[in-house]
């Protein structure tokens, strides 16, 4: 269990740098399923945390029948948003659709 921050990305942050503005839409890269055979091992599909930096003892991947809580906090130099607790829960399946993802 990690405890402690970790930053997560910018999407598309090669065109929109670290700044944000308030009212514009931003979204921060989370996770990522295998879907290329490569990658999958004997325990199954691979599901990937995308943090910014990855400490040493931080599980990056999660394999077939995950479950997990994260608690995200969208921070900034004036203020912080309330946290928000998500459960993160994967079957190990990858599918193209985002429906069929969700």
């Amino acid at each position: 269990m990690w405890t402690g921050e970790i930053p997560l990305g910018w999407e598309h942050a090669a065109i929109h740098p670290a700044s944000r503005t308030l009212g514009r839409p931003a979204r921060a890269d989370f996770a990522v399923a295998a879907q290329d055979p490569t990658e999958v091992s004997e325990r199954g599909n691979q599901l990937h945390l995308m943090p910014v930096i990855e400490p040493n003892n931080f599980q990056r991947s999660y394999y077939t029948g995950t479950q997990f809580w994260v608690t995200v906090i969208a921070t900034s130099n004036e203020t912080d948003s309330l946290p928000l607790r998500l459960e993160v829960a994967w079957d190990g399946q990858w599918n193209a659709g985002e429906s069929e993802m969700g």
